[in-house]
């Protein structure tokens, strides 16, 4: 007979002889389900925390508007009002292409050349930029020297 201060059960597991192989995998296991239990649990508890502080990806909409003011690169062979690609660098560090448009088929935006987002369309989805390199874009306008 056990004593009151056994927990229940406890004479059946003095009956049962578990070997040495055995009692090792159990550990493992009961260690295994441990571990994925508190990393849920800690998933759970950090959710809400996530959208105070901002530590996941804050989303498309506040994403693009961080771009706005950013240097880009322009990878297309020209920039108009319908067409254009650039590489752009986030704050986090990655890189993304994107859409990008200029109200003129400007020359000085083409494959290579860095440009500055300026705005973001929401309806068209893709932003407008504007050259970077304003010392030609000085030159083109002032009168050819005699």
């Amino acid at each position: 007979m056990h004593s009151s201060a056994d927990p229940p059960g406890a004479a059946l597991f003095d009956r049962v002889e578990l070997g040495a192989s055995f009692r090792v995998a159990l550990a493992v296991v009961a260690v295994a389900l441990a571990l994925v239990g508190v990393w849920l649990l800690v998933r759970l508890l950090l959710f809400p925390l996530r959208r105070l502080r901002g530590l996941r990806g804050r989303g498309v909409a506040s994403s693009r508007t961080e771009l706005t003011g950013r240097v880009c690169v322009i990878r297309t062979g020209r920039v108009g009002p319908e067409f254009g690609q650039a590489e752009v660098r986030a704050a986090d560090g990655s890189s993304a292409l994107v859409q990008v448009r200029h109200p003129n088929l400007n020359p000085l935006l083409q494959a290579g050349s860095s440009a500055v987002i300026y705005s973001y369309d929401p309806a068209g989805e893709f932003f407008w930029v504007s050259p970077l390199d304003f010392t030609r874009e000085l030159d083109r306008d002032l009168p050819a020297a005699d």
